[in-house]
């Protein structure tokens, strides 16, 4: 089985609004893309898995969200 050395966590910022995507494999192994996304200080937001046939798929993705991301202006954060 291909496997990614960790799973692969990248998180954004603009203003009071954050954004998180991850790399990982559910229970059963399958790879997925969660995203969670919402207001710092809220309860509201939203969260999304999206399966992908290997970890390579799944790394696409989040490329793409993190393209995504820095057009519409949110900023790459570092936390751990």
């Amino acid at each position: 089985m291909d496997e990614v050395p960790c799973w692969q966590i990248l998180r954004w910022r603009k203003g009071s609004r954050y954004y998180v995507a991850e790399v990982r494999q559910d229970l059963f192994g399958a790879w997925e893309l969660a995203r969670r996304w919402g207001r710092c200080g809220s309860r509201l937001g939203g969260e999304r898995h999206d399966l992908a046939a290997n970890p390579a798929k799944a790394l696409a993705q989040l490329a793409a969200v993190a393209k995504r991301r820095q057009q519409r202006g949110y900023e790459e954060v570092n936390t751990l």
